[in-house]
């Protein structure tokens, strides 16, 4: 998993760096439409939903199997390691994603797929 995280960050910054000149435009679509009715709406929406699903995966039990397996000197180390790809996951992967939605247009995409196929 770590190498698809980050073979996965690595993509994101490529199509990135090869729309560096959209990011500008990226930021202030961030932060213009945070403040619209619809974001309201959606924060409301978002606040239920994050209570039951987690991208991280926290409080599901699902990461100490992962954990148990590693080898390292102090079990503290681990713990370390754990703390630190919540940030991974949540800030970096999700951000990435989001900054490649935003910068290829494919979240304004009307009669073309959806959901899932998206």
């Amino acid at each position: 998993v770590p190498f698809m995280a980050l073979a996965y960050i690595i993509t994101a910054f490529v199509i990135i760096l090869l729309n560096i000149g959209e990011v500008p435009r990226i930021f202030g679509m961030i932060i213009g439409d945070a403040f619209t009715p619809m974001a309201g709406v959606g924060a409301a929406i978002g606040w239920g939903v994050k209570r039951g699903v987690y991208s991280n995966e926290a409080g599901q039990g699902t990461g100490p199997h992962a954990a148990a397996a590693a080898s390292v000197d102090h079990p503290a180390q681990q713990g370390l390691v754990q703390s630190f790809s919540i940030y991974i996951d949540t800030l970096l992967v999700c951000s990435a994603t989001a900054f490649m939605i935003l910068i290829t247009g494919a979240y304004n995409v009307n009669g073309a797929i959806e959901g899932t196929f998206l």
